[in-house]
């Protein structure tokens, strides 16, 4: 997937969770990479975002996605 916007954003597999879609997502903060996993739910009729995991990335997580930093 070199080339990626790198605002994209990607769902994970279905194995990963078979109630809910799960996606993830990257930024850089400053000279770091974040790594972002979450899910969207409707709560009383409103789409909301509910971050599940988010920690810096590995460099091969990154270069996977995205290529060479």
């Amino acid at each position: 997937m070199m080339g990626v916007d790198e605002n994209s954003v990607f769902q994970l597999d279905a194995e990963t969770s078979q109630s809910e879609t799960r996606f993830f997502a990257f930024d850089k903060v400053e000279d770091k990479i974040l790594f972002v996993v979450f899910t969207l739910r409707a709560v009383d009729g409103v789409l909301k975002t509910r971050v599940i995991s988010a920690r810096f990335a590995h460099k091969k997580e990154w270069e996977k996605f995205y290529g060479k930093i």
